[in-house]
């Protein structure tokens, strides 16, 4: 009624309207299904959600799950997923205020698999010599990763290749540091051999223990 300044809904009633929204209504549906079952303990914990500093032994039943996702168009943000679990006329997402905590890990998991989609791209069509080729020249550890897993896999779909890259291990310990090398691919020339990088680069990550789904 607001962006219609009318004012109630009996005004609103009068009006014979079309709307147009840029709602993905089958990804809404998913996300909403999705955030109905987190009321389910043994959901939860299929999803990998309780643990230390995670849900613990608490009633998932008692939390509300919201979920607001935008994609970039070019003048502008388009509105695809409006979604919560509270089944209640209140809206989460727009009537309560969210202390959101770090969002690092958040941005580094969707830098991380932006890195394993561009592989993918620069990889994914070429024959399997190619990226064995590629494999055996890459001088950083996402590359390597990459370019063996498409060696080897049955299928080279994208969505694949991002459930594979999550299942990838990584050390958690404090102590340890990756370097630059592992987070940026290498550059692939037009005969799928990969240039030698500068010094500074050519170190190998901390072996892996923990995983990124965990």
């Amino acid at each position: 009624m607001s962006l219609l300044h009318l004012p109630d809904l009996y005004a609103l009633d009068r009006l014979d309207l079309t709307g147009y929204a840029t709602i993905d209504t089958p990804a809404q549906k998913r996300v909403t299904d999705v955030l109905a079952r987190l009321a389910d303990r043994a959901e939860v914990r299929s999803l990998g959600l309780t643990g230390h500093n995670l849900l613990g032994g608490e009633n998932p039943a008692r939390l509300t799950w919201s979920v607001v996702l935008y994609e970039p168009g070019a003048d502008r943000n388009y509105l695809r997923v409006y979604a919560d679990s509270l089944n209640e006329p209140f809206d989460t997402n727009s009537g309560t205020k969210l202390q959101l905590g770090s969002t690092a890990k958040l941005r580094m998991l969707i830098t991380y698999l932006d890195i394993i989609e561009e592989l993918h791209r620069r990889l994914g069509q070429a024959p399997r010599r190619d990226p064995l080729a590629t494999a055996g020249g890459a001088q950083d550890p996402l590359t390597k990763w990459a370019a063996d897993y498409l060696a080897g896999a049955t299928n080279r779909g994208l969505q694949p290749m991002l459930d594979a890259a999550m299942q990838r291990h990584y050390s958690g310990s404090p102590r340890n540091s990756l370097p630059a090398a592992a987070c940026t691919p290498s550059p692939i020339s037009k005969n799928g051999k990969t240039p030698r990088p500068p010094a500074w680069r050519r170190r190998s990550p901390t072996p892996s223990t923990m995983s990124l789904s965990g």
